[in-house]
């Protein structure tokens, strides 16, 4: 009976109906969890509702979803605010709703912070809350409703919130169970292909290596091994699959291990049941050769008909890996493997009773003969039993009598044939294999055993007797395998899908001996099929497109199963494409790995193909979808490795040099020899002209393209630029029109470009254009690397560009600080009186003593400046004592020598001018240590210093001053020579003298 409260509310029984269907929606878990806080809010017209789930689903989905009124809000917040609201505890365990009134609200300490959080400046009316259930009692979660529009929450509320709650629980749950089942499904469907793949094999090392196979899709491994347990206790390795050479060098096949050796073991047989180690490093006894370099440890009984085969050993590098699902497939898996090696053993034994039965009855026959040979060696059928006739159709009588059963050999093994006869007549048994042809044109194959009967001199063969086998079957058979062995080893032996197709096709040619053969390719980003390689009567058909479904091809293609016909040439499946010539009879087989199609094998001749053919075609074509498969992966690894090797490549150029050319250069190389195209260009953008202009190239043949440029939205390039998107010429949609080109390129015969917009930082630095001249055809992953390349190109624009404008800015900074420095000097010499350009002849004169000596050029640049500064000091002395006509007194002199200090005081905390303090510091120290500020001696005082006290006492020397007049040149030269090794350098000194010497001075 219906709630009379709920059937009086029409607006929210609409609003649990509409949470209803819900049930029958197939949204994703986070959308409903969503729509069911929106239907709540509403229904209560309440501020906000959130769903939170406190129960492990198995399903990525958040923890709490909000739906406000007020859009805008911190949802997170106010999510995590919910969460921790402290009652998640009380509503999980209880049976019916919980609420709190507004005055109960209000004094709940946590609830102030999430009123904050909802921005209210009003009381919030009450808080609903309602649990969430599975079917068996489980808590799934809760519904929150917070903040009625008018009034505090009623008992109506909590009968309705109960209701939405109820639908709600049967969501999430339908959503788990769904998705439960969905896991069910594919592991089931794993097993299945996994039971399919194991039946089919016979041969034991195949069967394990399956099992290992699909053991390794169910359960991530790093090593797993079968052990077969053989008498007495003894387990035998016979097949090991691992990712580290140390386990399988551990556990190589063959090797055995006592049973009593490990007790764990000895258990698993004993017992018949699954052992999990979760770490083997914590069994000190564990015997290594059944796992020790890894940690986590599973093992499988093998059993069939209550005994235990053996067991297989899975192994993990991390502890307590595997879990009870692992262990659960893994057990089922196992199971299934049992019986499959069970059959694997039975057929072992049997083939080799069957061995040992081909030895006993090597000389039994189809059918038994006697000739009589007379004396010209001439053959008469004595008797011949009644197989001979059913295999050949002939008569014993129509047997040539010259040549026996070498009449009826076919002509290319007819040298065969007789020289068997002439073994026979030497006197020699012989044994020998050839074709014959019957009377109804068939090829047999005979294996054919005979022996002589001399006659008693022992000098002429007189009768022969033999048996001949009919071996056709056993040859068929031999040839098949032979050529499906050749199969697998060309494909080995091929180092990518072009090598791998006419290696797939000639085998397949020569295997069902028909009369054409073509491989078709499906790419998935692409709804149609490539006919990648004919060979035969249909070579003609390489490079044929079909739409997908169409004909033969996409029939087989998307249904993944085999057609043939014998009948062909009227078959109405044929599309206009698979233009089969004059050949009857078709077979088209799916190319399918790893339950993939990506193409089908169509084989043709004007014969019929059998269905053993088809089903050898169908072998061929699961050898080829694999190997293929395996080449395009080791294709795409190659090619990504390239791809990073190259982006490496470009790194390395754009931090190792900051010259544009250079960069972009190496950038282009990359461009054209990754992605396989001709040409390749970059056009830089100027914002002034709203033009590109070409900056580098490769791949042209004209040398003119640096002297044009285009506007954006011209061409291809400008509208690339313009509309900040890759665009493509011609368009998928235009290839039959026409390729218009640029002028400047209508000689290059270019059929196709991509255009890559250089964006960094919002900022268009300009295009990066690839040319071919041939129709391109690029998939997503080479567009996408083209986009990689182009972000590299703008980073690589974009440094260089920052680099130059902070060259440009660094270049005004220091001729701004060297005019600044050349004021100064030029201001105290003013202020000090001295001789006008004294303090630049210094300057000069030590640069060029300096470069003399061996300085560089970055060492000049602070001796200069140094220089030009060298009595910056001064302006720390009084006018009285600086500007004084006479001698100075000792007190006087002593304030004066503390210029060179206070040149240090100033320069000192100037950055760029620390360098240069050496002179301006130490200009007035002396060679034997007394000059002043700090009296240093000898090479103690800085070397530009040294150097600078000879050019500044020269200049001096040479100039009048308001103390006296200027010396002779003679005298000057004589004052130098005399201060060597007292105030000057000697080796300074020498170096003048050398340079300033023989000048007229």
């Amino acid at each position: 009976m219906d709630d009379p409260i709920i059937s009086s509310d029409s607006p929210r029984l609409e609003a649990l109906a509409a949470a209803s269907q819900m049930l029958e929606a197939s949204l994703p878990l986070e959308d409903m969890l969503r729509s069911t806080a929106e239907q709540a809010r509403t229904m209560f017209s309440a501020r906000l509702a959130a769903v939170s789930l406190v129960y492990d689903l198995g399903i990525e989905a958040p923890t709490t979803v909000v739906a406000l009124a007020e859009k805008g809000s911190n949802e997170r917040a106010l999510a995590r605010g919910l969460e921790n609201f402290g009652m998640s505890v009380q509503i999980c365990h209880a049976e019916r709703p919980l609420h709190y009134s507004t005055a109960e609200l209000e004094n709940h300490p946590a609830w102030r912070g999430l009123t904050e959080r909802l921005g209210a400046t009003q009381p919030v009316h009450g808080w609903l809350a309602a649990p969430l259930h599975r079917g068996d009692g489980q808590c799934l979660g809760y519904i929150q409703v917070v903040g009625k529009e008018s009034a505090d929450f009623d008992g109506a509320d909590s009968v309705m919130l109960a209701q939405l709650a109820r639908v709600a629980s049967l969501v999430i749950e339908n959503q788990r169970l769904n998705h439960a089942e969905q896991q069910a499904r594919q592991a089931a469907e794993t097993l299945r292909v996994a039971s399919l793949a194991l039946t089919q094999e016979l041969n034991l090392d195949d069967v394990l290596d399956t099992l290992l196979d699909y053991l390794s899709w169910i359960v991530p491994y790093d090593c797993a091994s079968v052990l077969l347990l053989e008498p007495p206790d003894c387990l035998t390795v016979r097949a090991v699959r691992s990712y580290d050479s140390r386990s399988v060098a551990a556990r190589q096949p063959g090797n055995a291990s006592d049973l009593q050796e490990n007790p764990v073991v000895r258990e698993l047989i004993q017992t018949h049941k699954v052992v999990h180690v979760p770490d083997i490093q914590s069994q000190p006894e564990w015997d290594r050769r059944f796992g020790g370099e890894n940690r986590s440890w599973l093992g499988l009984p093998l059993v069939t008909d209550d005994r235990v085969m053996g067991l297989c050993a899975l192994e993990k590098s991390e502890p307590g890996f595997f879990t009870e699902v692992h262990q659960r497939l893994a057990e089922a898996l196992a199971a299934q493997a049992a019986i499959a090696i069970e059959n694997a053993s039975l057929f072992e034994r049997l083939s080799a009773s069957e061995e040992r039965y081909r030895a006993a009855a090597e000389l039994t026959s189809d059918f038994a003969y006697a000739f009589r040979v007379d004396s010209e060696d001439r053959f008469t059928c004595e008797w011949v039993t009644d197989a001979f006739t059913r295999i050949t159709g002939f008569a014993c009588g129509e047997v040539d009598t010259q040549a026996g059963w070498s009449s009826l050999a076919h002509p290319n093994d007819a040298a065969v044939a007789r020289q068997h006869l002439q073994t026979l007549l030497s006197g020699k048994p012989c044994a020998s294999e050839y074709r014959i042809v019957t009377r109804s044109a068939e090829i047999r194959w005979l294996q054919d055993y005979s022996r002589p009967v001399l006659e008693a001199n022992q000098r002429r063969v007189t009768r022969i007797f033999g048996a001949a086998q009919d071996i056709t079957e056993r040859k068929q058979k031999q040839r098949e395998l032979e050529a499906v062995a050749g199969l697998a080893s060309a494909l080995r032996t091929a180092l990518n899908r072009s090598e791998m197709t006419p290696v797939i096709l000639d085998q397949a040619l020569a295997l069902v001996a028909a009369d054409g053969a073509a491989l078709a390719r499906h790419d998935p980003a692409s709804p149609e099929t490539l006919i990648e390689l004919g060979r035969g009567e249909w070579a003609g058909w390489a490079g044929v497109r079909q739409g997908a479904g169409d004909g033969i091809t996409g029939r087989v293609v998307m249904s993944g199963q085999a057609y043939s016909s014998n009948h062909a040439l009227g078959d109405p499946m044929r599309s206009r494409a698979e233009a089969i010539g004059d050949l009857q009879a078709i077979a088209c087989v799916p190319l399918i790995a790893h339950e993939e199609t990506i193409g089908a094998l169509w084989l043709g001749r004007k014969t019929e193909i059998s269905e053993p053919e088809i089903a050898l075609t169908a072998a061929i074509a699961d050898i080829a979808a694999n190997a293929l498969r395996r080449a395009a992966l080791h294709e795409q690894t190659e090619r990504r490795l390239q791809h990073i090797s190259a982006l490496r490549a470009i790194d390395r150029a754009i931090t190792a040099s900051l010259d544009l050319e250079v960069t972009l250069n190496v950038l282009l190389d990359q461009v054209t020899s990754q992605l396989e195209v001709h040409a390749a260009e970059i056009l830089l953008y100027d914002a002034a002209t709203q033009s590109l202009r070409f900056q580098a190239g490769r791949g042209f043949r004209s040398t003119d393209l640096a002297r044009f440029q285009i506007r954006l939205g011209e061409s291809y390039g400008g509208r690339a630029a313009l509309e900040r998107r890759v665009v493509r010429a011609p368009s998928q949609n235009e290839t039959e029109l026409a390729f218009p080109m640029a002028p400047w390129l209508s000689g290059e015969g270019f059929a196709a470009c991509v255009c890559v917009p250089l964006v960094t930082k919002g900022q268009l630095k300009g295009v990066l254009d690839v040319f071919h001249r041939s129709p391109l055809d690029p998939d997503h992953e080479w567009l996408g690397f083209l986009e990689t390349l182009a972000g590299q190109a703008a980073i690589a624009i974009e440094n260089a560009q920052l680099f130059d404008g902070l060259q440009r800015t660094n270049l005004k900074l220091t001729q701004a600080y060297d005019a600044t420095i050349e004021g100064w000097s030029r201001a105290l010499e003013l202020r000090d009186k001295e001789t006008e350009g004294h303090s630049q002849r210094v300057t000069e004169m030590t640069l060029e003593l300096a470069r003399t000596m061996g300085m560089s050029e970055t060492e000049l640049v602070h001796v200069r400046r140094g220089a030009l500064l060298h009595d910056i000091g001064k302006m720390g002395i009084p006018d009285a004592i600086l500007l004084r006509p006479g001698p100075l007194t000792e007190p006087e002199w002593q304030i004066m020598r503390l210029h060179p200090k206070y040149a240090y005081d100033m320069l000192s905390p100037i950055g760029y001018l620390r360098p240069a303090l050496d002179i301006p510091y130490c200009h007035h120290e002396k060679w034997d240590g007394s000059g002043y500020p700090r009296g240093l001696k000898g090479e103690q005082i800085p070397l530009a210093a040294r150097i600078f006290a000879i050019a500044d006492v020269w200049d001096a020397l040479l100039s009048d001053r308001p103390y006296g007049q200027a010396w002779t040149h003679v005298k000057a030269l004589a004052h130098v020579r005399e201060q060597s090794g007292k105030y000057f350098d000697p080796k300074v000194v020498e170096t003048f003298l050398r340079v300033f010497e023989a000048r007229d001075l």
